[in-house]
């Protein structure tokens, strides 16, 4: 991260009338954008969407008139591969330099903005991991969700996996790429790249992107203004974010009563085009609140599924597992709640319950090169009593058998309900001889095992 170790030598900005004078504009700026970064190595314990929420609300409210907006960091670097992680089960498909969580972190989250009027921006850290590929994967997963509007990269770790090290420059060929891949996802999607040091971004294209700056580590409030808003006049008229609440910066912003009102009033006053205000996680909890309030009424959602949504090849003897975005009530996680259907009809399985995560095991052995549809329904809860909101419906194909014999069965009851396993069937014309030579053959095996040892 970029240091300053001395001030810009101008007055302290103490209040915003002094930032006035010290920043005299034609147009002033409003702050379009008002929220918080989250990061899952920022904050913990990670506070829940409702938490979330609250944070959002607490800074949008600080700045009237602005759209409560988060920077949302999907996928991190990850250095073991050279590239990123990207927190969300894989397509199935093989990426260079790209890892997938077996988890989704993130839906449950995007579900609560939806329904909240937040807005998002999705960001990666990308290593030297394809950055075109990144968005594809992204937004092909999460461009359902109303709430997000746009792609982030932070270019300080394009083409880099070292902390400390600044990246490789962005070009405006580069930079138009970028911003084409991401509206050819959504034409009204906005493209934003971040680093602390503008050389680093596109030196001349501007497009519609946003320019986000996350320089910390200054002396004092008015050093840190005059350097973010030289920042953004670089890249006026464009609409540029400003990420600030770093700890380094921690002793002099802690002695403003009410850290991101006081900053963020400076820097709107010092800015001439549209801006965003956005508190780092790193000290989310100082300065906004982050706790639910009021009962929970949030609808559990499933977050992930194993196997995955379209999944081929599956082992006939693989347990159906389902991750929901938050505790759940043990007592509601039962067979019935689970509906798994092949060809011959429904399957039986038991149920059990662990964390957030329910395992449903077929009594008998899939079907091989069988399409399965499975499906929680609203007989789910949480440790609040909220069912979801509607049932989670998704497919999978098992193996193709590698020597025809064929996996189990179909057919069972009407939906995934608790049946005791079954005894062998000696009752055929081959299960009876079967039975017959069976004490024959263990014998002729012991006497052989004695010839052995002897």
């Amino acid at each position: 991260m970029k240091v300053k170790t001395a001030a810009i030598p101008v007055l302290a900005l103490l209040m915003v009338s002094s930032a006035l004078v010290l920043f005299p504009r034609t147009v002033l700026a409003v702050a379009k954008f008002a929220g918080v970064r989250s990061s899952s190595y920022g904050i913990d314990p990670f506070p829940s969407p409702a938490g979330w929420g609250n944070a959002l609300n607490a800074m949008a409210s600080t700045f009237p008139g602005s759209q409560p907006t988060a920077i949302w960091i999907v996928g991190t670097v990850d250095s073991s591969i050279g590239g990123t992680n990207l927190e969300f089960p894989s397509d199935g498909q093989t990426h260079q330099r790209i890892s997938f969580s077996g988890a989704d972190k993130h839906e449950a989250y995007l579900d609560y903005f939806d329904q909240n009027g937040v807005k998002v921006f999705l960001q990666v850290e990308p290593g030297f991991a394809d950055v075109n590929a990144l968005m594809d994967l992204v937004l092909a997963r999460y461009k359902h969700h109303p709430s997000v509007i746009g792609f982030g990269v932070d270019v300080e770790w394009y083409q880099n996996v070292t902390d400390g090290q600044p990246g490789v420059r962005v070009t405006d060929a580069i930079a138009m790429g970028w911003e084409s891949k991401v509206k050819s996802h959504n034409n009204s999607y906005r493209l934003f790249i971040k680093h602390y040091d503008k050389t680093y971004l596109c030196p001349t294209f501007r497009g519609d992107i946003v320019f986000v700056d996350d320089t910390q580590q200054f002396s004092g409030i008015s050093g840190f203004v005059n350097d973010m808003v030289d920042f953004a006049d670089s890249f006026y008229p464009n609409t540029v974010m400003y990420q600030i609440g770093y700890p380094d910066d921690r002793p002099w912003w802690s002695k403003y009563v009410n850290p991101p009102k006081s900053l963020g009033d400076a820097l709107v006053a010092g800015t001439r085009q549209e801006c965003g205000i956005i508190w780092v996680d790193f000290t989310l909890r100082e300065v906004l609140p982050t706790d639910p309030t009021g009962p929970d009424t949030i609808p559990p959602s499933v977050i992930s599924t194993n196997p995955p949504d379209g999944a081929t090849g599956i082992p006939i003897g693989t347990p159906i597992t389902v991750t929901f975005s938050e505790a759940m009530d043990a007592s509601s996680i039962v067979p019935a709640a689970f509906i798994l259907a092949g060809a011959g009809g429904n399957v039986s399985c038991t149920a059990s319950y662990s964390g957030a995560k329910a395992t449903f095991t077929p009594a008998s052995s899939l079907a091989d090169n069988t399409t399965y549809t499975a499906t929680v329904t609203t007989a789910v809860k949480d440790v609040a009593g909220n069912r979801m909101a509607g049932n989670r419906t998704w497919t999978f194909t098992t193996e193709q058998a590698s020597n025809g014999g064929g996996g189990g069965g179909d057919g069972g009851g009407g939906g995934c309900t608790l049946s005791p396993v079954g005894t062998s069937d000696n009752t055929s014309p081959a299960g009876m001889v079967l039975a017959l030579l069976s004490p024959v053959i263990a014998l002729a095996v012991r006497k052989t095992m004695r010839k052995i040892q002897s």
